[in-house]
């Protein structure tokens, strides 16, 4: 793919204008872990995850002869690094944080995006998590009121970088007041349209359509040719809640009434219309031929991949389909790419085709039990990571905009398909991810649920009452 021939510099400030709410609460997934501990599902050994160092070997002495050892679980595997600027990012800066600090070693265990999911809840219950690991916002209060997880809001506000902090960006790992974690991912947005010009145009469209009767329209036309006119892979369930739910379930049933589910105040409820229709739209979709016949048993790396191979018209994913899909899809898909925002859908009391979801959904964090020395080795490392450098790292070279204010950065070097991202961001009103933010109790249901509603075997008003027996669980 060229690159533009066009020298620029925006102003990262501007750009995070229109990112208020920011990701990620998703991922690619697929790579196997590089290490695994059957026994007691830890999965940490020492190693530098590339097989560079052997497992037990004896730290190097430092001069004052205290050596500080980290575990660490994370997801930046080396082959997500081919793909991905943040696993890249993040693995050069450790590499450079390590040999900096000759007295730390961190023994690591990274894995897919959905395996270490798997693998930290599993971790938590067992009260067993590493030293660092990431923690997503929706687990914040449970790992907080069960003691697992250690409080860094002194340290937040004593670092270089908290005076440029965008407003918000801590939020999903703030709980009454005090800060659980800091963000590993900018103010993304986790609902891009991803489609085919040229695939589009032969259906009859100029562009992706702004209304559903047209995408639903298509579908006969993309059926016919053997294709998929929207590539979805809900294997793992989040991503419809996490890329279409967000922003539909916001046009069906607003701002004030996801707030005050928030809020658990007994105002809204899941039972309220509103969310009842957004559940009746997610079936409508499942049964309309829109979506491929596996939608809800093959991975979002799988759809990811149909749509970069000429399999499917359209996919619908986060940010962090760009640089994989500029990574591994067909150069001729990548030339015909275009991206956009969902539609709106009319009969929606807050319908918008300017709406997009986004938020910092996953944080880095620490394990209650450090002390001392080595709760501030686990400190100095989350900033050496995740502060500016990372972040102006992040937005030169793809134009990912961060949580931190990094200043006017040359981004002249970005391809075609960055600058149109950067366009969009400029254009879209964020709302937030809901599955960064909600209950993980309403969450594992609510995600389980719609599966079932997208194969038409469970009916809206059935898992909105579920919903709300939680809710009301949670009330109390």
């Amino acid at each position: 793919m060229k690159k533009s021939k066009m020298m620029k510099k925006l102003s990262v400030i501007a750009i995070l204008m229109a990112l208020v709410m920011v990701v990620v609460a998703c991922g690619n997934n697929g790579a196997a872990p590089d290490t695994v501990d059957a026994d007691d599902g830890a999965a940490v050994e020492v190693t530098d995850d590339d097989g560079d160092a052997e497992a037990g070997d004896d730290p190097a002495p430092v001069a004052d002869g205290e050596q500080i050892v980290l575990t660490m679980v994370h997801h930046f595997t080396p082959e997500e690094a081919e793909v991905s600027l943040e696993a890249t990012a993040f693995r050069n800066l450790k590499y450079e944080f390590l040999e900096e600090n000759p007295h730390i070693t961190i023994n690591e265990t990274t894995m897919g995006h959905d395996d270490m999911q798997v693998t930290l809840l599993a971790n938590a219950a067992a009260n067993d998590l590493p030293d660092v690991f990431f923690m997503k916002g929706s687990w914040t209060e449970n790992w907080v009121e069960s003691g697992l997880v250690a409080d860094i809001t002194d340290d937040i506000r004593a670092s270089a970088v908290y005076d440029d902090l965008f407003d918000g960006v801590l939020n999903t790992a703030t709980f009454n007041g005090r800060t659980y974690g800091f963000p590993i991912q900018g103010q993304n947005t986790t609902s891009i349209v991803y489609y085919n010009a040229e695939l589009w145009a032969e259906a009859g469209f100029d562009t992706f359509p702004d209304n559903w009767e047209d995408v639903i329209a298509a579908s006969e036309f993309f059926n016919e040719q053997g294709i998929a006119t929207i590539a979805l892979g809900n294997q793992d369930r989040w991503p419809w809640g996490s890329c279409w739910f967000s922003v539909m379930g916001y046009q069906f049933a607003g701002s004030d009434w996801f707030d005050s589910i928030v809020a658990r105040d007994g105002v809204a409820s899941f039972t309220d219309q509103g969310f009842i229709d957004a559940l009746a739209w997610t079936a409508m979709i499942g049964q309309s031929g829109v979506l491929n016949s596996d939608f809800n048993t093959i991975t979002t790396q799988q759809a990811s991949d149909v749509f970069g191979h000429w399999g499917a018209a359209t996919l619908v994913g986060g940010f962090w389909e760009l640089p994989a899909l500029e990574a591994t899809a067909d150069e001729g898909v990548l030339e015909n790419m275009r991206l956009t925002l969902l539609p709106a859908e009319p009969t929606a009391a807050f319908g918008d085709v300017n709406i997009a979801s986004a938020t910092a959904g996953w944080n880095m964090s620490i394990n209650s039990n450090l002390e001392g020395a080595q709760r501030q080795a686990a400190i100095d490392f989350i900033f050496a990571t995740f502060g500016n450098p990372a972040f102006s790292i992040f937005t030169s070279e793809n134009g990912m905009a961060g949580p931190i204010n990094v200043g006017e950065v040359d981004m002249s070097g970005l391809t075609p398909l960055q600058e149109q991202y950067v366009g969009l961001a400029n254009r879209w009103r964020a709302v937030p991810v809901w599955d960064a933010i909600l209950s993980g109790a309403i969450i594992e249901v609510k995600n389980t649920g719609i599966q079932d509603i997208l194969d038409g075997v469970m009916a809206p008003e059935d898992l909105a009452a579920e919903l709300q027996a939680i809710q009301e669980s949670l009330e109390d």
